[in-house]
């Protein structure tokens, strides 16, 4: 029977709750930096985004699925570099998601129940945050849930085999897509296929359209293995995405949680290895790591760390099984575990998260959707017809069992939970009346295991969240405010380094030193356990030139921290202060010892034997640092030194052309091969050099000179008077005499 109009109106106003729910979250949250900003995996995806606009580091050697930043890329291509086109699109999508969940929850509910669920999908927070950031995730949920839908549609009765076999189809694009931008979705596929059997379709049509659902995501299997169709990648590395998280969830140290690295401090994510190879500072720090340890290349890596993992499942089965058991625990647990953003500490920022999200006795909203969901997976009868809806938070489930848990990665089960809790509440209200006492005392304990911090995984991690908004605020040079938070990311945690060096930056770019020393002698009287006080108080010493202190607190922190390489390199720079160079190589060799893998150490280590003119040690060092990385210009610059000091030069040609292939306009690089042409008597190569300087700085005073008098000794001198004025002009203090010269 069809709708009177009134009520369709009324459905009209009602699917635009979740649109009005984003649009109030954006307008809360848009002058709000912590809301604004891209970190960590966010920052990864954007930059990576970036690079794949303007081609920067093609061809690629890809650490995980690259699917999502190239959309990114796209979009960022037809709009223009801004995170907001993404969160628009995401949010819209996120809205229609919610309108597609309701007409699949239609199809297994009554119409009224199926518009609650609509009603709470939408009213559901945590996914506006998501869609809100440059996370994979929401995107992959929209496209699973049109699949699901498709699939619904595909086994009704009235659709002819063709259609059918057409939506499978689609479905099964649909849902390809949505592990392209999200690897683990995958684990949720042998669910999907168990789900068909449970159709009342015909056994023909059923195997029918098993078979093209399965060939078709094979298809998206073949192109997430092989993502050189879409773009130019080298190397596809994603298995040592997938090993470094799988000993991340499973070693001696891991909590089920938290996917820390207990080996190696962890490396920030602007480290310029993260960037160019668009990893977060964890995984560098584990590659770095594995690479140390098995004294091989990437090659080795993923089976490093998949096999410090087997090891510790084979020789701990027990601890094993109990942090499986405590990863279960966890994924029903109502509390948003974020590494990320802190969801609940961005509730700070805006008052649909602070209306939405908060924890008082129940953990709201999970913590009623959880226990719910649970008495209808194990109480509503039919469940055959229901398996469907499982396939997703079967798939989480797998994906946190083997990793390890986290809010994000719980999203795509999350529409089904809620469809099986309003089920379930139903189911409840029911058992209830019946007055069925221990029916209600099992959905107690369900509502126990759903809000109980059974392993203090409900903390917020303020220090750190604090010295997110001040690093944007530092960002942003808005000293002030940086000053506020870094302060207060000390407040809750006075050992927390990132903010501790953070504050030192502030003193000094708004020339209090004195004050900054004051500040962290007194910190340090509070706690003498903090490396990055003492390094801190070092480095203002040598900073107000009292070089002795500065001494003093440098050997101090070498002693009492010997495991920190920024220690060793701000030791030998105060040596360097001092006028001590012999001493500064001294430490600066140890540090580079003990931090192979330290590259700006080892940077640091050359600079000083160049200085002393010992080139042979510097070319060893250069060995080695070009065997770790070539992201240093400044690696090819030394060299070709050395081996023009040494008057190699052959050597130092091949060193800097392979640096200018590198790094293509380098003017350094280039300005050091036009010398090596001079000398080899190859004026015109010389030339080439300055021109090529010149024609991305056409007045860079340095190459008009060198170009005027090259031009000159060639005889040229028409053409060398043409650059000689043009250096004077742009103030080459030589450019006069070199005019007169050629005058005469």
């Amino acid at each position: 029977m069809p709708l009177p109009s009134k009520k369709i109106l009324g459905l009209f106003f009602i699917f635009l709750l979740p649109f009005i729910i984003r649009a109030g979250y954006f307008l809360d949250t848009r002058d709000k930096p912590y809301t604004q900003e891209p970190i960590l995996l966010s920052y990864v995806n954007h930059q990576f985004a970036i690079d794949l606009m303007d081609n920067t580091h093609a061809p690629y050697t890809i650490f995980r699925s690259p699917f999502y930043p190239l959309f990114i890329s796209k979009i960022y291509k037809l709009f223009g570099t801004n995170p907001f086109y993404i969160k628009i699109i995401q949010w819209f999508l996120g809205a229609l998601g919610c309108v597609l969940l309701f007409f699949i929850a239609n199809h297994f509910l009554s119409f009224k129940k199926a518009l609650i669920v609509f009603t709470v999908y939408s009213l559901y927070v945590p996914s506006v945050y998501f869609e809100g950031e440059l996370f994979e995730h929401s995107l992959s949920v929209f496209f699973i849930l049109l699949s699901i839908l498709l699939i619904i549609f595909s086994f009704k009765k009235q659709t002819a085999v063709f259609g059918s076999c057409l939506l499978i189809f689609f479905a099964a694009v649909f849902y390809g897509l949505s592990f392209l931008l999200r690897p683990d979705i995958l684990l949720s596929l042998p669910f999907l296929i168990i789900s068909f059997i449970f159709f009342s379709a015909a056994k023909k049509l059923k195997i029918l359209l098993m078979s093209v659902f399965t060939v078709i995501v094979i298809i998206f299997v073949y192109f997430q293995v092989h993502p050189l169709l879409f773009m130019p990648v080298s190397e596809n590395r994603t298995a040592i995405n997938a090993s470094v998280n799988f000993y991340l969830g499973n070693n001696p140290k891991a909590d089920g949680f938290n996917p820390m690295l207990h080996e190696v401090r962890e490396m920030p994510s602007d480290h310029p290895e993260a960037i160019k190879y668009h990893i977060t500072g964890l995984t560098l720090a584990m590659v770095l790591y594995a690479k140390t340890q098995t004294s091989g290349g990437l090659d080795t890596i993923a089976a490093y760390w998949l096999g410090r993992a087997k090891s510790f499942i084979l020789n701990h089965p027990l601890k094993y099984l109990f942090l499986e058991l405590k990863k279960a625990v966890l994924f029903f647990n109502g509390f948003f575990i974020t590494n990320q953003k802190d969801i609940y500490y961005l509730r700070n920022f805006s008052a649909v998260l602070s209306l939405g999200l908060w924890n008082f006795l129940i953990c709201f909203p999970l913590g009623l959707i959880f226990p719910f969901a649970l008495i209808a997976i194990f109480f509503q009868k039919k469940q055959d017809k229901k398996f469907l809806l499982l396939c997703f938070p079967l798939g989480c489930l797998a994906n946190t069992l083997i990793f390890f848990q986290g809010a994000r990665f719980n999203q795509p089960a999350i529409p089904f939970f809620i469809i099986l809790a309003v089920e379930g509440f139903f189911t409840a209200i029911n058992h209830i009346r019946q007055k069925k006492w221990g029916f209600t005392l099992i959905l107690l304990g369900f509502f126990i295991l759903c809000n109980f911090n059974f392993f203090n995984s409900h903390y917020l991690r303020n220090a750190q969240e604090s010295f997110n908004v001040g690093r944007m605020y530092l960002k942003k040079e808005n000293f002030t405010q940086a000053d506020r938070f870094f302060r207060k990311s000390i407040k809750y945690d006075n050992q927390f380094a990132p903010a501790i060096l953070s504050l030192n930056i502030i003193f000094q770019k708004v020339k209090k030193q004195n004050e900054g020393l004051n500040f962290y002698l007194d910190l340090y009287k509070k706690n003498k356990k903090s490396w990055a006080t003492l390094y801190c108080i070092a480095d203002l010493y040598s900073k107000t030139d009292n070089l002795t202190k500065a001494l003093m607190r440098g050997k101090q922190l070498i002693e009492q921290f010997p495991d920190n390489s920024e220690n060793y390199m701000l030791l030998g720079n105060i040596y360097l202060l001092r006028k001590e160079p012999l001493e500064a190589v001294s430490i600066y060799q140890k540090g580079s010892t003990k931090f192979p893998d330290n590259s700006l150490m080892q940077l640091s280590y050359v600079s000083v034997l160049v200085s002393l003119q010992n080139y042979g040690d510097a070319l060893k060092v250069i060995e080695h640092i070009l065997s770790k990385t070539t992201y240093y210009p400044e690696i090819f610059y030394y060299a070709g030194y050395c081996f023009i000091a040494e008057k190699q030069y052959e050597d130092a040609y091949a060193i800097l052309n392979a640096g200018i292939q590198r790094h293509p306009g380098n003017f350094s690089l280039l300005n050091l091969l036009a010398y090596v042409f001079e000398q080899t008597k190859q004026i015109d190569k010389a030339i080439i050099c300055h021109e090529q300087i010149l024609k991305s700085s056409p007045e860079n005073n340095v190459s008009l000179y060198e170009t005027a008098r090259l031009l000159n000794l060639k005889g040229n001198r028409k053409k060398a008077l043409s650059y000689a004025v043009k250096a004077y002009k742009t103030g080459n203090p030589n450019a006069l005499e070199l005019i007169r010269k050629i005058k005469k």
